[in-house]
């Protein structure tokens, strides 16, 4: 064999050696790169789970839906902000607010960087809260109703308690130098006050059977000036006249404790022969007794089911019936009175019937205010749940100013 084509057989071998020398790097470079490569591809999810959630600005973007303007107020102070659909408030740079005053004026507020808005000092009155016009969002007007700020109470030095008199009117002052409202018990004595601290003049109770055995010389002993017993009732079932299974007693009892006494009979007369027959028991049952009160005719519904024989009764009836118990009753030398509630006086019974007679009112007000009636009343019951010395239970409690 020639040199020549041993040279031209042996070059393609040398240029194999050549080509492998070269590859080999690039070999081991791309298995490289195949082993980074879930590294690589992991990098940006890592990258997003460590970025912050962008925050919603209103003034930069469309309006949420359901946006809903919330107002309140704390006595002189407003606070407003905007809620999303989940409740949340919603903040934003340059949110603002009106402020329509109740005399009508609005002022636009900048909100906080919390998107919300404080107001101190306000006016007590009727503001509307609304966001400022131009806003590219929307939410319906608050109203919101500004009461008046409580007075501070200030650090009083301590008086001396004790009874004021002003303009003819006892008061009593506490420590504090604050007139008492309502009921309370200085030095051993019940007394009542109105919402304006005003004493009542006399304070009394009215009870029947239903209170059961009464220790006469406890209930004066507590300051109560006088009660008024029932004598007696017509069922409104049966028509029926019947003694109160107590009233003997009573009456015996509490004269002997020095009491002042009135008597009520509960009626259910649907005619005045019967408003008649009903005076003439209850001037049989007194006896001649004296009384320091008068005797009251008790008419009202029987809030039962079914209703009573009387409760359908009109007004014409009842102008009739309410005079003929009167009059019966003053006839035998006692004087009369007409006892019921707010509501059937106001509805049931022309003023002109029950106006010449003395009228004890029956009305459960709240804070000790007197009752919002029109017409003159002598006597109110101002509770069915007070709580007085001698009776188990609660007991009705009436009051004269």
């Amino acid at each position: 064999m020639s040199m020549k084509k041993q040279e031209y057989r042996s070059a393609p071998k040398r240029r194999t050696g050549w080509i492998l020398l070269l590859a080999l790097p690039c070999l081991a470079l791309a298995v490289a790169l195949i082993a980074l490569l879930p590294k690589l591809s992991a990098q940006p999810k890592q990258a997003a789970l460590l970025t912050p959630a962008p925050t919603t600005e209103l003034s930069e973007t469309p309006a949420p839906v359901n946006l809903q303007l919330a107002a309140f107020s704390s006595g002189g102070d407003l606070y407003a902000l905007l809620r999303d659909e989940t409740g949340a408030s919603v903040p934003g740079k340059g949110l603002g607010f009106e402020i329509v005053y109740p005399a009508g004026t609005a002022l636009s507020y900048s909100a906080g960087e919390d998107g919300s808005l404080y107001l101190s000092g306000l006016e007590p009155g009727l503001y509307t809260v609304r966001l400022r016009a131009g806003a590219a969002y929307s939410a319906a007007p608050a109203p919101i109703q500004v009461l008046p700020r409580p007075e501070e109470t200030p650090s009083l030095p301590l008086y001396d308690a004790g009874w004021r008199e002003s303009d003819g009117k006892l008061y009593y002052v506490n420590a504090r130098n604050q007139v008492l409202r309502g009921m309370h018990l200085i030095d051993g004595t019940l007394c009542y006050f109105d919402q304006n601290g005003v004493k009542s003049s006399q304070l009394g109770i009215d009870v029947s059977y239903h209170n059961g055995a009464i220790n006469w010389n406890a209930v004066k002993a507590q300051g109560i000036d006088y009660a008024i017993l029932r004598v007696g009732y017509r069922g409104y079932g049966t028509g029926l006249l019947w003694e109160d299974k107590r009233f003997e007693q009573y009456i015996k009892a509490a004269k002997a404790a020095g009491m002042k006494l009135g008597v009520y009979f509960y009626s259910s007369a649907m005619n005045p022969a019967e408003a008649r027959e009903e005076a003439s028991f209850v001037v049989g049952l007194l006896a001649g007794a004296k009384l320091d009160y008068p005797v009251y005719f008790d008419t009202e519904l029987s809030e039962d089911i079914p209703p009573g024989r009387h409760d359908y009764l009109g007004k014409a009836v009842r102008a009739q019936v309410i005079p003929a118990f009167c009059e019966t009753i003053r006839a035998a030398g006692y004087t009369p009175g007409l006892y019921s509630n707010l509501n059937f006086l106001n509805n049931h019974i022309p003023y002109a019937v029950y106006g010449p007679y003395t009228t004890w009112l029956a009305s459960y007000t709240r804070d000790n205010k007197l009752p919002s009636f029109a017409r003159p009343y002598d006597m109110w019951q101002f509770t069915a749940s007070g709580s007085v010395n001698g009776i188990r239970g609660v007991a009705d409690m009436n009051v004269i100013f």
